[in-house]
């Protein structure tokens, strides 16, 4: 199967055929029309249809995976916190200090709110 026959319903015929110009001009609008009825569809913006792609379905997906974001970062955050506290020299602690402050940046980006820290003193 060649390039030309896959794309045969959208080429235009050989020159001078008027007829057969109007009747692909006719067929390519009509491709384009169910073309964008089927988007509208598949996108769940006909009402009573329901679409393939549910838009509350989609917020509720997205908000599950950002809520699953939220909870490793905060597991993360406070193994970062005990692994700072507990360090034996300046430099592991500040080395943990930057690893907090990514991570403290990502969950201010996710949820808005400041995460706080746990007190070394509750560590040890």
């Amino acid at each position: 199967m060649d390039a030309l026959s896959i794309m045969g319903g959208f080429l235009p015929p050989k020159s001078g055929d008027v007829e057969g110009n109007n009747r692909w001009q006719w067929m390519v609008f009509l491709k384009l029309w169910l073309l964008l009825v089927f988007a509208i569809w598949s996108l769940d913006l006909v009402p009573g249809f329901p679409g393939l792609a549910r838009a509350d379905e989609m917020r509720q997906l997205g908000e599950e995976i950002r809520q699953s974001r939220v909870e490793m970062i905060e597991v993360q955050l406070f193994e970062l916190r005990v692994k700072q506290c507990l360090a034996d020299t300046p430099v592991a602690r500040q080395a943990y200090g930057e690893q907090l402050a990514k991570a403290m940046r990502r969950f201010y980006e996710l949820t808005g709110t400041r995460y706080e820290l746990l007190n070394c003193s509750d560590v040890r």
